[in-house]
């Protein structure tokens, strides 16, 4: 089994429930991990071709793209990019992402709000 992903990009986004958050918008950083079905890595590895394998700047398009469109809740977001991944590559069995909010509004000390997010494709 083998995961290949993109850790920690940073984006500036305006996900939030606060006016502020939708208005200035803030810091996040985004990783994403991806399983490929064994034979696909084999068959990409011996190849050496990314065609039989997913591209990580397709993958990156995609992260922008969803980190581009306000939520409330980083949880949709984390939802909606899982979702979105699986139904547009056929070659990951499963995503893994990792979606931080820096300094969430909290009128208290915390560097970071975090969800932790897996989904298979469905059998």
């Amino acid at each position: 089994m083998a995961w290949v992903g993109l850790e920690d990009a940073p984006f500036h986004a305006h996900h939030g429930v606060h006016p502020h958050e939708r208005r200035f918008g803030g810091g996040y950083r985004l990783s994403v991990w991806w399983r490929l079905a064994d034979n696909a890595l084999a068959q990409a590895a011996q190849d050496d071709a990314l065609a039989e394998t997913v591209d990580y700047g397709a993958v990156y398009d995609l992260m922008r793209a969803h980190m581009a469109q306000p939520a409330n809740l980083i949880e949709t977001v984390a939802e909606r990019l899982a979702a979105d991944l699986l139904a547009r590559f056929p070659a990951m069995t499963a995503v893994r992402l990792k979606l931080e909010k820096q300094t969430p509004p909290l009128g208290a000390p915390c560097p970071r709000a975090v969800i932790r997010l897996s989904k298979r494709r469905p059998a």
